[in-house]
């Protein structure tokens, strides 16, 4: 479905009226088992900011309307945004009509692919699968963009075979080792193809699910023990970035909570 121009302003207009209803949620997209929510969950939660989960991996049907929700945020799968699934072209739709009436989005691995294809970008197999921590080069835009602070390079956690392009239109924010395009913004919609969310649960849940695929390493392919070597350390880290990409991707959409009830989050040990 595509908006005509009125509808489009009426809508946008909607969603301005809305953002400050305390009903509004951001809708969070699950589609397997070891892609959860991770260090997101705790991020939100230490900032009551409500979300609601959607289980894509449990048969849960989309939302009909978007109107009621706040920001879409899209996680990770080990399916390919190419496949013919129903749902991923339900997705994709989903991705289009929130971009229209600048509804904030955010995808990580699979979702930022669901992004690419859903504004005009290809997905394609990358030139090796990538698993483990590898450095990522936050480009000029991203500091200008995001925060001023924001590290220059980070060593960040990856798990995918595909890559994604940046749409026309959209501002590259990040670079990576093995797969070049780690992350882009499009209008309200950021698109991020390494795992802000990872968590020491989540990459053990993951290896124990997906055995064979670590099994051969490689430049692009670390072996188990050599991703969970200083993983305190290296997740601690990343989560420092986390909160700045995740506090910015909120402040597009005005759901940053700045009562003074709200509390300082520490991330877990």
């Amino acid at each position: 479905m595509h908006y005509g121009a009125d509808t489009r302003y009426a809508l946008a207009q909607h969603l301005e009226t809305a953002m400050n209803q305390s009903e509004k949620v951001i809708r969070v997209f699950q589609h397997d088992g070891c892609g959860g929510m991770g260090y997101l969950a705790s991020f939100l939660d230490a900032r009551r900011v409500s979300y609601e989960m959607i289980r894509i991996d449990q048969q849960q049907a989309l939302p009909q309307d978007i109107l009621d929700s706040a920001g879409l945020i899209f996680l990770g799968s080990n399916l390919s945004v190419n496949s013919d699934h129903p749902w991923i072209a339900d997705e994709i739709e989903l991705i289009r009509q929130a971009a229209e009436i600048d509804l904030p989005v955010l995808g990580i691995c699979f979702g930022g692919q669901l992004i690419s294809k859903a504004l005009g970008g290809h997905i394609s197999k990358a030139p090796a699968m990538q698993i483990g921590w590898f450095r990522v080069e936050s480009t000029a835009e991203a500091s200008t963009l995001i925060d001023a602070q924001l590290p220059s390079s980070f060593e960040a956690f990856e798990w995918h075979e595909d890559t994604f392009s940046v749409p026309t239109g959209g501002i590259p924010l990040f670079y990576g080792e093995c797969v070049k395009q780690q992350g882009f913004l499009h209008g309200r919609c950021l698109a991020l193809q390494f795992h802000l969310e990872i968590t020491r649960h989540k990459i053990q849940d993951c290896l124990l699910q997906a055995r064979k695929r670590v099994a051969d390493s490689s430049a692009c392919v670390h072996p188990s023990e050599q991703m969970l070597h200083d993983l305190d350390d290296r997740i601690t880290r990343l989560h420092a970035v986390s909160d700045s990409l995740f506090q910015w991707w909120l402040k597009l959409g005005g759901e940053e909570k700045n009562d003074s009830s709200s509390h300082e989050y520490q991330p877990p040990q």
